[in-house]
C-alpha cells in the first residue's frame, strides 16, 4: 500500500515538473519581446522551431522517467521487503534451532538455511553438541556403573556370592544377554579356573565346570591376560586382573556389540573385582594361618608340658646316672686296682674260635718273652711246649668247645726257648643264645719248678 502510494505521488511529481519547463520558455519569450499572450502568439512561438516542441514534451518524458524510477524503486523495495521476511523467517528458525539444541533435540528437522556458511557453523555446532552429550552420556553412565558396582563390590566377602550378583548386574548394565564368572583357584597343587556364577536371560544358571589355564578361550585369557572379543555373535572375555595379577575371568556374550568406552568399564570393573578376590583370598589366608597358629600354638603348649615333664624325667635320670656313674667309678676304681693285681700275678689272654690271639696282657709278654705285637694275630700254640703230650690238648680243646671250663698244669715255652709252667683256667665266653664267640685264658705262673712237676704229674694220673 505505502508502495502504491509512492507510485501516485511521484509521476504527477514528474509531470508537474515537466509541465514547468514549456510555461517557463513561454513567459521568457514573452517577457524577452514584451509582447502579450495571445493565441496568435503562442501558434507563432511554436512555429519558430523544434526547440519549443522539445520543451513541451518535457512533461511526459518526465513523466516517463518518474515512472520508470518509481517502478525501479518499487521492485527494490519490494526486493528489501522479501529479503527482510526471508531473514526474519530465517531468524526465526535460528532461534527454534538453537532452542532445539538449548533442550537437547538434536534432530532438528525440517530447518532450511539460505546462508550456507551459516548452515555449515550450525550442523557443525550440532555434531559437536551432539558429541558433548553423548560423551558426557557416556561419562555418566560409567560414573553411575562404577558408584553401583562399588557399592556391591563392598558387600559380600562370599565369593560365590559376590560372583553371582556381579555377573547379573554386570550383564544388565552393559546390555548383553549371558554372563559367567571364572575364579582361579589352587586345588590339590593344581591350577585350575573355576565356574563361581553364571547368568543367562535374567536368569541365575546352575553349572558346575573347571578348567585349566590354556584351556579354551577361558584358559588362553588368563595366560594372556588380555581381553578377547570375538565380534561374530559378539563374545567378549576380560581378565580380572589387578597390578598384573589375574584373579579370574568374565565371560560375556550377546547379540549387540560393546562400544569402546563399555569394554573398558568392564576392564575397569574387572580391576576392581580382582581387588576384592584378592582381599577375600588374603583374609581366607590369614584365617588359615591364624587357625594353623593357633593349633600350633596349642600344640607347642602340649610340647612344652611333654618337655617340661621329660625334662623333669631327664633331671630324675641324670641324677640316676649321676649315682651310676658313682658307682661305676667306684667299680671301675675296683676294677683297675684288681687288674692292676691281676697284672702283676696273673697271665691274661683271648682268643678267636680258631685260637688266634686277639688280647695279651702285659704279665704273659714279660713270662713268655714276647711282646704284643709279636704275640696278637698268632695262634696259642706260638707258647706250646713240644713236651706237651697231643692227649692233653685234645681234651682241652673238646672241653672249652662244648662251652666248658679247662683247668690244667701247662708247660709253655718262651720266646729264647726256655720253658715256664702255669696254672691255667681257659673259660669260654657265650652269647646269649649259648654260643661260644671267644675264649679268655687266665693263668698264674708256676715258679716253683719240683711243685709245678709234681702238679702235672698228678694231672696226668
Amino acid at each position: 500500500m505505502e508502495l502504491q502510494k509512492n507510485k501516485i505521488a511521484l509521476v504527477p511529481l514528474g509531470i508537474f515538473i515537466g509541465s514547468l519547463f514549456p510555461l517557463i520558455a513561454i513567459v521568457g519569450d514573452l517577457l524577452y519581446d514584451n509582447a502579450t499572450f495571445t493565441w496568435h502568439y503562442l501558434i507563432q512561438f511554436y512555429s519558430r522551431g523544434p526547440l519549443h516542441w522539445i520543451i513541451l514534451s518535457a512533461p511526459l518524458v518526465l513523466g516517463l522517467v518518474c515512472h520508470y524510477f518509481n517502478k525501479h524503486m518499487l521492485h527494490r523495495e519490494a526486493m528489501l521487503e522479501e529479503d527482510k521476511r526471508k531473514n526474519s523467517e530465517q531468524l526465526g528458525q535460528l532461534q527454534s534451532y538453537m532452542a532445539d539444541l538449548e533442550r537437547g533435540d538434536f534432530s532438528v528437522k525440517g530447518y532450511t538455511f539460505d546462508n550456507e556458511q551459516l548452515s555449515d557453523v550450525l550442523v557443525s555446532l550440532k555434531g559437536k553438541l551432539l558429541s558433548k552429550k553423548e560423551e558426557d552420556e557416556r561419562a555418566r553412565w560409567v560414573a553411575e556403573g562404577h558408584a553401583t558396582f562399588g557399592e556391591l563390590l563392598r558387600q559380600s566377602n562370599d565369593l560365590t556370592k559376590l560372583a553371582e550378583e556381579v555377573i547379573k548386574n554386570l550383564v544388565r548394565y552393559v546390555g548383553l544377554n549371558q554372563g559367567s564368572v571364572f575364579i582361579h583357584e589352587q586345588i590339590e597343587q593344581e591350577e585350575r579356573l573355576t565356574l563361581k556364577a553364571s547368568y543367562a536371560y535374567d536368569r541365575k544358571k546352575y553349572i558346575t565346570k573347571s578348567l585349566t589355564p590354556g584351556e579354551g578361550l577361558v584358559g588362553q585369557c588368563y595366560l594372556e591376560g588380555e581381553p578377547i572379543i570375538l565380534k561374530k555373535g559378539f563374545v567378549i572375555l576380560v581378565p580380572i586382573k589387578a597390578n598384573d595379577k589375574t584373579e579370574g575371568i568374565i565371560e560375556l556374550a550377546g547379540f549387540s556389540e560393546l562400544e569402546k568406552y563399555q569394554i573398558h568399564f568392564i576392564e575397569k570393573v574387572g580391576e576392581a573385582f580382582a581387588s576384592v578376590i584378592r582381599s577375600v583370598k588374603v583374609a581366607s589366608e590369614t584365617k588359615i594361618l591364624l587357625e594353623e597358629t593357633q593349633h600350633q600354638t596349642e600344640q607347642l603348649r602340649m610340647q612344652e608340658e611333654e618337655i617340661r615333664q621329660n625334662m623333669e624325667e631327664m633331671q630324675a635320670t641324670q641324677e640316676q646316672l649321676t649315682r651310676q656313674l658313682e658307682e661305676a667309678r667306684i667299680l671301675r676304681e675296683r676294677v683297675e686296682r684288681r687288674e692292676r693285681v691281676m697284672a702283676l700275678t696273673t697271665i691274661l689272654s683271648e682268643t678267636d674260635l680258631h685260637g688266634t690271639i686277639t688280647f695279651a696282657n702285659d704279665k704273659f709278654c714279660e713270662v713268655s718273652k714276647y711282646s704284643k705285637e709279636e704275640l696278637v694275630g698268632k695262634s696259642q700254640n706260638i707258647v706250646r711246649h713240644p713236651d706237651m703230650p697231643k692227649e692233653l690238648f685234645k681234651l682241652f680243646w673238646q672241653t672249652i668247645q662244648r662251652g666248658e671250663v679247662f683247668k690244667g698244669i701247662v708247660k709253655n715255652k718262651a720266646k729264647d726257648g726256655s720253658h715256664y709252667w702255669v696254672d691255667a683256667t681257659i673259660v669260654p665266653i657265650l652269647t646269649s643264645e649259648g654260643k661260644v664267640m671267644n675264649y679268655v685264658g687266665s693263668r698264674y705262673h708256676k715258679t716253683d719248678e719240683a711243685l709245678a712237676v709234681a702238679l702235672y704229674n698228678k694231672q696226668a694220673d
